[in-house]
C-alpha cells in the first residue's frame, strides 16, 4: 500500500501551470496555516506505518523546503517505509542539504524539469535561476544511492520541445521519466488558455516523440 502525504502548499517557485497557489492564497486569506506542523506530519508517517504502507509519497508544495524536511525523511527511514519525494529540485542543488537527509536506496526522488534550457525552464516556474538549480539536484542525486525520476508537466510553454528535454535528462543519466498533462483546472481563462495546450494541438508532436523515442530505444541508445 502507497498512502500520500501532502504536507502543505509552501513553494520555492511559482509555476504557471501550478494548481494549488489558489489552495495558498485561500487559506492565507482567512490567516489559517498554510503548512502542516512537525508533529502532524509525523503522525500521518505514523499512521501510515501503522495502516501497513510499504511507501509513502511526501508532496507538498515543495516539500524540501521544510525546515523539518530531513527529520521526516529519517521518520520514514525508522519505520522501513519507502519514500517517494515530489520536488522542483531546487534545494536539492545544494549537496550539503543532500548530506543532510542522509539519503538510503530506498527513497526516490522525482524533481520536475519542466525544460531542456533555463529560457523555458524559467518560463515555466516563474524563477530566474531555477534551472540551474535544479540541473545542480541531477547531479548530487547522481552519486547518492536513490532512484531519480525526472517529470515534465507538459504545457504551451515546453510542448514543443518534450525531445530536447528529454535528451536533456538522458545526458544527466536520469533513466526514467513522466510526462504529464496539466490538471486543467483552477485556472482563469487567460491562464487556461495561456498553459494548457489542446490534445488535437499535440497529436503531431506525440506521433514524433513516441516514434522517436521507440527508435533511440531500440537501437539501445
Amino acid at each position: 500500500m502507497i498512502s500520500d502525504i501532502k504536507l502543505g502548499y509552501s513553494c520555492n517557485s511559482d509555476c504557471v501551470h501550478c494548481v494549488i497557489a489558489a489552495n495558498r492564497e485561500q487559506l492565507r486569506r482567512a490567516s489559517l496555516p498554510v503548512d502542516l506542523k512537525t508533529e502532524e506530519c509525523l503522525q500521518l508517517i505514523r499512521q501510515a506505518h501503522e495502516a501497513g504502507a510499504s511507501k509513502v509519497v511526501l508532496t507538498g508544495g515543495e516539500p524540501t523546503i521544510r525546515k523539518d524536511f530531513p527529520q521526516l525523511l529519517r521518520a520514514c527511514h525508522r519505520m522501513d517505509l519507502a519514500a517517494e519525494i515530489q520536488t522542483n529540485g531546487r534545494k536539492l542543488g545544494d549537496s550539503s542539504f543532500c548530506d543532510e537527509l542522509e539519503i538510503v536506496r530506498r527513497d526516490c526522488f522525482n524533481v520536475a524539469l519542466h525544460g531542456p534550457s533555463a529560457s523555458i525552464h524559467d518560463s515555466v516556474t516563474r524563477r530566474h535561476g531555477s534551472y540551474a538549480d535544479t540541473v545542480r539536484a541531477f547531479s548530487n542525486l547522481a552519486t547518492r544511492p536513490c532512484t531519480t525520476v525526472g517529470k515534465v508537466v507538459i504545457s504551451r510553454l515546453n510542448a514543443p520541445h518534450l525531445l530536447e528535454t528529454l535528451s536533456c535528462l538522458h545526458q544527466m543519466n536520469v533513466r526514467r521519466c513522466n510526462f504529464a498533462f496539466p490538471h486543467a483546472q483552477g485556472y482563469s481563462d487567460a491562464t487556461f488558455d495561456h498553459v494548457v495546450p489542446r490534445y488535437s494541438d499535440l497529436r503531431e508532436t506525440f506521433h514524433v516523440f513516441v516514434s522517436r523515442v521507440q527508435k533511440a530505444v531500440n537501437i539501445g541508445l
